[in-house]
C-alpha cells in the first residue's frame, strides 16, 4: 500500500516533502499507520468461509 508506506516514512523521518513535522504530528502519523495496519489485519482474517466448507 504505497500511501501507508509514504505516511510511515514521513513519521519515521520526521519530515514530509521537505517540511519538518512537529512531534505531535509524528505521533499522529505513527498512530494512523498502526491503525491502518491493524484494520488490514482484521480484513485479512475476516474473509467469509463457505458454509459447507467442512461438511
Amino acid at each position: 500500500m504505497p500511501a501507508l508506506e509514504w505516511l510511515n516514512r514521513a513519521a519515521v523521518d520526521g519530515h514530509l516533502e521537505g517540511v519538518q513535522l512537529s512531534e505531535t504530528t509524528v505521533t499522529i502519523l505513527h498512530s494512523a499507520v498502526e491503525i491502518a495496519e491493524f484494520m488490514r489485519l482484521i480484513v485479512a482474517v475476516s474473509k467469509p468461509v463457505k458454509p459447507n466448507a467442512y461438511a
